[in-house]
């Protein structure tokens, strides 16, 4: 039997009969919600670095309950406290014996800015009515970010969750990183600059969109979504950190989620700090993490297999602290005993010529994303620093040996390490280019898969 709930607004959700699915049992659904409750814990506060901001952020908000009367309402924060408002995971109750029965029990019904929320393990469907009584149109979701091309790959697990729940979804993007999903990820896609501001406003009401998903630092992505009349606009505030930001971030939104403005140790990987955006649409726990998922929404046709290790020829290396002279190392390193395919992007010409002259190797350079794309899926491998390239893979399954500034390491190795493939991250330290090669070396072979290598 089905349940129902109709609100007032029109919105219907249905859950599926068998509340616990049959590939977890009662225990492993509890773990999970633990495993989600410890892996958003990072949320109030950041490492004790010295910085008042970080201080007054972890320790002031709770005992004091500031933030109810911060912005008249609490952020979510992954409901890992059962005292906060509007919560978006179920969780038992102390003393209760049966997960089944609590997952059963009508108080699991959550209000959530216009939406009844009925949360019963991953089984949920959304389905929007008209007053009028007319064919239910499918929900859409706007998504934001007009940021890099890294940046924007970090939605793909949300793209997936998405789909799964046969939701419309269209994103405001820019023009360096709109060709980034494959044609079959989203249904529509607003370019941002492509034609006047007035015009492309407009563009954006017209396709009516019930929830937006501003996933950008950038002021212009909540204007946006403010200004396109979405009715649900759930997007990030900082707290005590950016208080100001906060204040402003709320009065754009009618949902904020909690994201640390400080460099905070104990953060989880961006893909699943976007992903608790959507987490209040989907009622998934936790971001998918398969490349056969997230693979054909990045390319669009599979291209044939290149036995050769793809090496990305850019100036993040340079940016990132390797002189030219430690990148052309390690790449002499890797063409010892693997066969290596340089690639580079166009808009890179003057690295580009000087690391062809250094390392005497001909480099390809893509002026579009989908070629570059498809041979960094091709590859049999990928090394390059912390980049777009490094996220392609790590999206597509393309084992990556991904190099960071020694400089905050372990904080950005855990931020921004590749998704859904194997990999290496490598601290670009001294004798980094022979660490490199070792690191390739093993991720082919496939030991420990996800291990790190500084």
């Amino acid at each position: 039997m089905r349940l129902v709930r109709t609100t007032s607004r029109g919105v219907v959700l249905r859950r599926q009969p068998n509340c616990l699915s049959a590939r977890h049992d009662d225990g492993g659904s509890v773990g999970l919600l633990y495993r989600l409750e410890a892996n958003l814990d990072y949320s109030v506060g950041s490492q004790l670095c010295g910085l008042c901001p970080h201080i007054v952020e972890r320790f002031f908000p709770r005992p004091f309950r500031i933030g109810q009367e911060f912005g008249g309402r609490e952020a979510d924060e992954g409901a890992n406290r059962p005292e906060r408002g509007t919560q978006h995971v179920m969780r038992a109750r102390r003393g209760a014996r049966d997960p089944a029965q609590v997952a059963q029990n009508p108080k699991a019904v959550r209000h959530v800015e216009g939406y009844e929320v009925l949360f019963c393990n991953h089984n949920l469907v959304m389905v929007s009515l008209p007053h009028d009584g007319a064919i239910p149109r499918s929900p859409s979701v706007l998504l934001v970010r007009l940021d890099a091309v890294g940046d924007a790959l970090t939605l793909v697990p949300v793209i997936a969750a998405l789909r799964r729940h046969n939701l419309r979804i269209g994103a405001v993007l820019r023009p360096v990183n709109a060709g980034v999903f494959a044609r079959r990820a989203l249904d529509a896609i607003h370019v941002d600059g492509a034609q006047s501001d007035r015009d492309f406003v407009a563009q954006l009401r017209a396709q009516r969109y019930d929830a937006a998903l501003i996933a950008t630092e950038k002021h212009r992505g909540y204007e946006l979504a403010q200004r396109a009349h979405v009715p649900r606009r759930i997007g990030f505030e900082n707290g005590w950190g950016k208080p100001l930001k906060t204040l402003w971030i709320r009065r754009m939104c009618t949902r904020t989620v909690f994201r640390t403005a400080g460099l905070d140790a104990n953060a989880p990987h961006e893909c699943e700090v976007v992903f608790s955006l959507a987490r209040a649409l989907t009622g998934d726990f936790e971001p998918p993490r398969d490349a056969r998922i997230l693979r054909p929404l990045v390319i669009d046709d599979e291209p044939p297999a290149d036995e050769r290790v793809a090496f990305q020829v850019t100036d993040k290396w340079q940016r990132l602290g390797a002189p030219l002279s430690a990148v052309v190392e390690a790449a002499g390193r890797v063409m010892r005993t693997r066969r290596v395919r340089f690639v580079a992007s166009t808009r890179e010409h003057d690295y580009v010529q000087a690391f062809a002259q250094a390392a005497n190797v001909p480099v390809e350079s893509f002026d579009a994303l989908e070629p570059w794309k498809n041979a960094i899926a091709a590859a049999r491998a990928l090394v390059a620093p912390d980049s777009g390239a490094a996220h392609v893979a790590g999206m597509v399954g393309t084992p990556v040996v991904s190099c960071f500034s020694r400089e905050k390491f372990a904080l950005q190795s855990r931020r921004w390490a590749p998704w859904a493939a194997a990999h290496r991250v490598v601290s670009m330290e001294a004798q980094w280019p022979l660490v490199a090669a070792d690191a390739l070396d093993d991720v082919l072979t496939g030991s420990a898969p996800f291990s790190y290598t500084g």
